[in-house]
């Protein structure tokens, strides 16, 4: 059975957010009226959420870097 379903865009941040050059905990770079809350029910049987993001990265001289990535939803 086909499955017919359309893209729809939830949230947009048109800027940059707060630079953090030294930080050792978790960091929301998201600007918060670009944050939204999903209405009940929003995810369904075979429903699919992708995130896109781009940003810049600093060199890094002294060590090898290290750049983890977290998609957080809070229920």
């Amino acid at each position: 059975m086909s499955y017919q379903g359309w893209l729809e865009t939830i949230a947009i941040q048109r800027s940059a957010a707060t630079l953090f050059n030294t930080f050792t905990t978790a960091k929301t770079v998201i600007q918060p009226e670009a944050l939204v809350s999903l209405p009940p029910n929003f995810f369904s049987v075979g429903r699919t959420l992708r995130v896109r993001a781009s940003g810049g990265i600093s060199n890094i001289v002294t060590t090898p870097g290290l750049m983890n990535f977290q998609v957080v939803i809070a229920v």
